[in-house]
């Protein structure tokens, strides 16, 4: 008895619908994407799309979110980079440089010169008077104001008085300070400012009054301050001029 013959139908049945498929809703679009690999050959990639429903419910996320809230982290995380960062550039160039290694003469030279500036300030100190605070300055002219920093604040932004910065505080030294009759000595902002394209205000300026003058005969002006202090402008003057030249 002869077998049957096997018909297409019969080797191939249909493919039965894929039921489940339609039963499931659709999470993601997909699109095929050719890509060519490093070899050269070309081969498919499927590239899967969020839906529509994800997009939205993304964007209705975000603008949910108050931008007030988003500034602030910004802020505060801007503000807190610079509040790391070093006061001045000289810091920040020290920080970098510290394994720079001078030679033993260059060192040398430099603490001799530090040991020296450091003598000279408290030879300064020593002779000036009074460092006053801010608030000193006010009770020794006889200010009323109620901020009592003000008026020391303004000599001060005025280039009227010698202000030195000493353990992380101005201080305005009480031999400049006319206390009869209660103000700076008019001079000194003129002295000040002759002095000024030689040495910078504070310390090196402070540092002039006790360092002998040739146009003083030798003498330290402070050693002529206030009795002689027409004859210290002159002798400002006349440094200023040599340097100028």
């Amino acid at each position: 008895m002869s077998k049957p013959s096997m018909t297409y139908a019969n080797a191939a049945p249909k493919p039965r619908a894929k039921q489940e498929d339609k039963k499931r809703p659709a999470q993601h679009a997909s699109a095929v994407v050719s890509v060519r690999k490093a070899s050269g050959s070309w081969v498919s990639r499927t590239h899967v799309q969020p839906s529509a429903a994800k997009v939205s419910e993304a964007k209705r996320s975000f603008s949910q979110q108050p931008l007030d809230d988003l500034v602030a982290r910004v802020a505060a995380a801007v503000t807190e980079v610079v509040a790391q960062r070093p006061a001045t550039v000289d810091g920040l160039v020290d920080g970098l440089m510290t394994s720079v290694s001078l030679d033993p003469a260059a060192e040398a030279l430099l603490a001799w010169h530090a040991q020296r500036n450091a003598e000279a300030r408290k030879d300064f100190i020593a002779k000036c008077g009074v460092l006053l605070s801010a608030d000193k300055v006010a009770d020794v002219l006889g200010s009323e104001a109620k901020n009592r920093a003000a008026q020391a604040s303004r000599l001060k932004s005025e280039n009227k008085v010698l202000v030195v910065h000493l353990q992380g505080r101005d201080y305005f030294p009480s031999f400049q300070l006319d206390l009869d009759n209660q103000r700076p000595y008019p001079e000194m902002a003129e002295l000040l400012l002759v002095l000024a394209p030689v040495y910078e205000p504070g310390w090196q300026a402070a540092i002039w009054f006790v360092t002998p003058n040739a146009w003083l005969a030798g003498q330290e002006p402070m050693a002529l301050w206030p009795r002689q202090r027409l004859r210290v402008l002159a002798a400002a003057h006349a440094e200023a001029e040599v340097m100028d030249d």
